[in-house]
């Protein structure tokens, strides 16, 4: 009995690369559409608001402006249409909150990636007011951030993170890439930078009664 369910799963996984790659000659030949949505919202947003943007496969910008109101655009590409369906990105908003961030597989991930299924690529670029307080997290792609007046925390990267300037206190782990920050002000809450994996640049424009 157990071999005969050994050999059932064999077969089962062996039509199911013969699948992938007949899938993947089919794409490879232009026969098969790239699958491509593009989304952009404005939303009114408070000064001092809070911005998360977390669980996202791709890359994440945020803009900063003299604004009231936040611009989401989000970029999902995959190999086919059908491949959209998955990993989504979802945005909830309030004038005191903005998150965006991105859904698993779903059910049955392992499954449709087996029988050919492809991933599904972001790519997040963010325009807010200048003095939200910005949080980043679980980012399988090259973060950039702009000239935020309030705090910034960065954790769970795996790429290149870049800020243009923090001005309220930094908070940067667990990035597998290389890291520059440039930050306003250390005040007496200063600022933390560990566990990354990659070259270390952080400049400091003035210091206010910090330990460091």
């Amino acid at each position: 009995m157990k071999c005969r369910i050994f050999v059932a799963a064999v077969l089962i996984i062996a039509a199911a690369l013969i699948g992938r790659q007949m899938s993947g000659r089919h794409d490879a030949s232009g026969n098969g559409a790239a699958g491509r949505e593009e989304t952009r919202r404005t939303y009114a947003l408070d000064a001092g608001a809070a911005v998360e943007v977390y669980g996202i496969n791709g890359s994440v910008e945020v803009k900063t402006a003299e604004t009231d109101a936040a611009e989401v655009s989000i970029v999902r590409t995959a190999g086919s249409a059908e491949d959209l369906e998955h990993s989504r990105v979802v945005v909830e908003h309030s004038p005191s909150r903005l998150v965006v961030r991105g859904e698993g597989n779903g059910r049955g991930g392992f499954w449709r990636r087996l029988w050919g299924g492809g991933s599904v690529r972001h790519q997040i670029v963010l325009t807010v007011p200048r003095g939200v307080e910005l949080e980043t997290k679980g980012v399988n792609g090259p973060v950039k951030i702009g000239e935020v007046d309030g705090a910034v925390s960065v954790n769970g990267v795996n790429g290149r993170v870049e800020v243009a300037q923090a001005a309220g206190r930094s908070e940067v782990q667990g990035v597998n890439g290389a890291v520059t920050i440039t930050v306003a002000r250390l005040g007496a809450e200063g600022m933390e930078v560990q566990g990354v994996n990659g070259r270390v640049e952080i400049q400091l424009n003035e210091v206010l009664n910090a330990d460091i």
